[in-house]
């Protein structure tokens, strides 16, 4: 089952291990401008954790947990890519109701900074792009980083899709393409 409406200014979406839940927003430490977490990507994503949870089971906490909530921004950037206008050269600018490599950015706002993740350039949003890298996160505190330490696959996964041309670094670390 899923839920809309849920809770009152409940500013998250999740997956509870039996049904999905999806706040509408708006809550106290939020900006005015924050939308109901049904967007295209963000319920790709939530579904993504229940796919997660039958195929492989990956425990939610730390490198695991990271995986998990990667695949899940994976899930939600494949079914916005495949429903929504390309706004790729737009980037970092987001357009609510079109595909880029920014997650949540449809509920969050009209300004560059507004988005949940960014997978073409985690450390935009202080996450990792690099397997303990820059930002990368070792306490115990949102199940020991889940939801930063997706970034470096999450970038990992913007590669594989987009590759790299020219000079190709990831936080000071050359690579060819």
């Amino acid at each position: 089952k899923s839920y809309g409406h849920y809770d009152r200014n409940l500013v998250n979406a999740y997956w509870d291990g039996s049904d999905f839940h999806f706040g509408d927003g708006y809550g106290a430490d939020y900006p005015a401008t924050c939308l109901p977490l049904t967007v295209l990507d963000v319920a790709a994503h939530e579904y993504g954790h229940a796919v997660t949870q039958y195929t492989s089971n990956l425990v939610y906490a730390y490198e695991p947990g990271a995986l998990n909530e990667s695949y899940s921004d994976i899930m939600g950037a494949l079914v916005e890519f495949a429903y929504q206008t390309d706004n790729r050269a737009g980037y970092p600018n987001a357009s609510r109701g079109t595909a880029d490599w920014l997650m949540g950015e449809d509920a969050w706002g009209p300004t560059v900074n507004d988005f949940l993740r960014d997978m073409r350039d985690p450390q935009r949003g202080s996450q990792p792009s690099y397997y303990h890298g820059t930002h990368w996160y070792t306490g115990s505190s949102d199940n020991g980083g889940v939801h930063t330490n997706s970034g470096v696959q999450n970038h990992a996964f913007y590669l594989l899709a987009e590759g790299c041309s020219g000079s190709c670094v990831n936080d000071g670390h050359s690579y060819d393409p």
